[in-house]
């Protein structure tokens, strides 16, 4: 089964039970590593931006084709979250996954 195919099928059986802010918190709470972040987040704080690179490069890491770092897919969420997000949903990934009710 090709990686991409077997996301899809994971996530369609999780569904929405566990948000991404509870998947950064879990990730966050494992390690406290020094946060590296090789571009300018523009939302997040280095420590957020550190984590979203990590996350997105565990689910789509760098095979023959670009993981999730060569592409660029932490800055999307980082603009996307600056830009387009609405304040409420701003406010929620800034305080965390205690706070995911219903956006």
């Amino acid at each position: 089964m090709d990686r991409r195919d077997a996301i899809i099928s994971i996530t369609s059986v999780l569904g929405y039970t566990v948000t991404p802010a509870s998947i950064i918190s879990l990730s966050g709470s494992c390690t406290k590593p020094e946060p590296r972040v090789s571009w300018s987040p523009e939302f997040f704080q280095k420590a957020g931006a550190s984590i979203i690179e990590r996350l997105g490069e565990a689910i789509l890491p760098k095979t023959e084709t670009p993981g999730s770092i060569g592409v660029g897919a932490h800055s999307v969420v980082d603009r996307f979250l600056k830009l387009v997000a609405t304040v409420q949903v701003q406010q929620k990934c800034r305080l965390g996954r205690d706070h995911w009710t219903s956006v």
